[in-house]
């Protein structure tokens, strides 16, 4: 039976938010902190930030799309979610998210956010966060389960925090639906 541990793995990241100095490195350790939670499928890496940095990413294998404000990069961030999980619904997919501020507060925009990774949750994705350092993990949404490192443990390819691993399989009805589409 597949889960999401053998799934692929979509990142999505505001380099604005979480800058790296070594993008090489940084998708290595990436790949070592999944694998040290136990995700071994595939990953493919979209960077989202500043236009004259470009040429960097590419290096590293990685997808870079310039942005400009941060709400415009979440803008973009957003939509290629949408796309992306559009194209892959009939497979079981984790979508991890490095960015700050995607927790409600104030701004609307930033609700919404949120509540698209929750409806992803409820359409049997997996959804994977990274947090700055500080962060209060009291404000990550109790209703849903997600995979949670630290920025730092994350950067390091190390674990995630030990309350937020994600082991648990859909819904068995939801596994039916996806290999009988996968089947076809």
């Amino acid at each position: 039976m597949r889960s999401f541990l053998d799934a692929e793995t979509g990142v999505f990241w505001d380099v604005e938010d979480f800058p790296v100095t070594d993008r090489v490195l940084f998708d290595q350790n990436i790949r070592l902190a999944l694998a040290n939670a136990g995700y071994y499928g595939k990953v493919s890496i979209t960077a989202y930030g500043d236009k004259k940095r470009e040429d960097e990413y590419k290096v590293a294998g990685i997808t870079f799309v310039p942005g400009g404000s941060k709400r415009a990069r979440m803008h973009r961030m957003l939509v290629d979610m949408h796309f992306w999980g559009v194209a892959n619904r009939a497979l079981l997919r984790n979508m991890m998210v490095l960015a700050k501020d995607i927790m409600p507060d104030e701004d609307v925009y930033q609700t919404q956010f949120e509540h698209y990774l929750q409806v992803m949750t409820m359409r049997c994705w997996n959804v994977v966060l990274a947090v700055p350092d500080d962060y209060q993990l009291e404000r990550l949404p109790c209703q849903v389960n997600w995979t949670v490192w630290r920025w730092s443990d994350l950067l390091a390819g190390g674990h995630p925090l030990d309350d937020s691993l994600v082991y648990q399989q859909p819904p068995l009805e939801e596994i039916d639906r996806v290999l009988s589409v996968e089947n076809k």
